[in-house]
């Protein structure tokens, strides 16, 4: 690992790209393809996890890039996705708000204040958003079935290199059951 540590951090490298072998985690257990995951953790820069399935792969022409409402998040991807992507790639952006039951949190009040939420989201984060959408379930499954949805061809996830909680819980779910290449993008002082 730590040859490849180097090579990951070397100033030369302009993107770092490894395979994953994808295989459901054991409890307790380390899940994917552990050497690949430990580089991406490692590494302050984008890395790039492709899937053993992704063979035909063409390079991004649709990419879901999930974003949770800040700057941040919105800035390291649209910077990590524009030294990759080319003329015609298109992005699509997928906002999430978090759990149902934040979003409960968030109305204090009956369903039928729902649109009040999604008045204040778009107002927010997505004024030209033509649909907002909630669903409800964990952030890695909601990932997953948006890519499915989109037939997109690679995504971009934000993450803080943590594997831990439930934000790491959903990049280790998404990396396992992706079919097409993952870009993970560190947030900047994250480790």
């Amino acid at each position: 690992e730590d040859v490849l540590s180097h090579l990951v951090e070397s100033p030369s490298t302009a993107l770092a790209v490894l395979g994953t072998s994808q295989r459901a985690g054991r409890p307790g257990g380390r899940r994917l393809s552990g050497t690949a995951v430990a580089m991406a953790r490692r590494a302050d820069r984008p890395v790039m996890l492709v899937p053993a399935s992704a063979t035909d792969w063409q390079g991004p022409r649709r990419v879901l890039t999930p974003l949770d409402g800040t700057g941040v998040t919105a800035m390291a991807a649209a910077s990590a996705l524009a030294a990759i992507r080319g003329a015609e790639t298109v992005g699509i952006p997928f906002h999430l708000g978090g759990d149902e039951g934040a979003m409960r949190r968030f109305w204090q009040g009956p369903v039928d204040e729902h649109d009040a939420w999604v008045r204040e989201a778009r107002a927010r984060t997505l004024p030209t958003a033509t649909r907002v959408e909630t669903r409800p379930g964990p952030v890695g499954q909601q990932v997953l079935q948006e890519l499915r949805q989109t037939a997109c061809d690679l995504v971009v996830l934000v993450w803080s290199r943590q594997t831990r909680g439930a934000h790491g819980a959903a990049v280790l779910e998404v990396l396992t059951a992706t079919p097409v290449p993952v870009l993970l993008v560190p947030v900047s002082g994250s480790a």
